[in-house]
């Protein structure tokens, strides 16, 4: 019995599948087409809105990791800070669990100009700094230097500038102010449309007071009204 080669080929969509199988020769060139079909089925999609279906899991999926990365990067900082003598991770427990603290982490980077820091001062601007990746700035911050820029644009990347400024501190407001309420946890994203809230939640998950305090939290730091905000929990 001779030998016979087949190929398989496919054409993935969003809707349907396709399919054929060519019989090709010893040398590997087709033959003919053995069979050949497609498969249509709905569209993962809200049939009014035309949102993925999946678009839930995925937020969900993405809110997980950004909230296991940035966890992961303070244990780091913390653990660094401990290995080159600044202060060991208990004590910083220690000074985040007494808090009340007189000067923002902000008033304290502004004042390093000027003068040396304390220790624990330190500690704080270090961690504050670690709470976010950073990102090295695109066009917005070299329009706003290039000499030969018009006004307008120039204005508009100030604008832009300021804008995400002013975005990250809220961040970092509202996520204050939750953690003080007793949660372990939690990443807040501003965007133009509204602001997503990611909580760590325990054995029991967020419940329907929880939902109602994170909510008023956020709008009284951004006027923002309750279908603006997103909560997503993750454990």
């Amino acid at each position: 019995m001779s030998e016979v080669h087949y190929a398989l080929g496919l054409d993935i969509g969003i809707a349907s599948v396709g399919w054929a199988v060519l019989r090709n020769g010893l040398e590997g060139e087709p033959e003919r087409v053995e069979t050949l079909g497609v498969r249509i089925f709905d569209v993962a999609e809200h049939p009014k809105t035309g949102a993925s279906l999946a678009a839930p899991r995925r937020e969900a999926r993405s809110a997980r990791r950004r909230l296991r990365r940035r966890r992961h990067r303070l244990e780091r900082i913390r653990y660094l800070m401990e290995q080159r003598g600044v202060m060991n991770v208990s004590d910083i427990q220690t000074l985040y669990a007494a808090g009340s603290f007189e000067k923002s982490p902000y008033q304290l980077r502004a004042e390093a100009l000027d003068r040396p820091l304390t220790r624990e001062e330190t500690v704080r601007v270090l961690i504050h700094l670690a709470q976010r990746r950073g990102y090295k700035s695109n066009s917005t911050s070299e329009a706003a230097k290039d000499e030969k820029a018009d006004k307008t644009a120039v204005d508009q990347a100030n604008a832009s500038i300021q804008t995400m400024a002013n975005a990250t501190v809220t961040d970092a407001q509202i996520e204050n102010l939750i953690t003080a309420k007793g949660y372990t946890d939690c990443v807040v994203f501003m965007a133009d449309d509204g602001v997503s809230v990611v909580v760590s939640a325990g054995e029991d998950g967020l419940q329907t007071e929880d939902i109602a305090r994170i909510t008023d939290i956020v709008k009284q730091e951004t006027e923002l009204t309750a279908d603006c905000i997103k909560i997503l929990e993750v454990n």
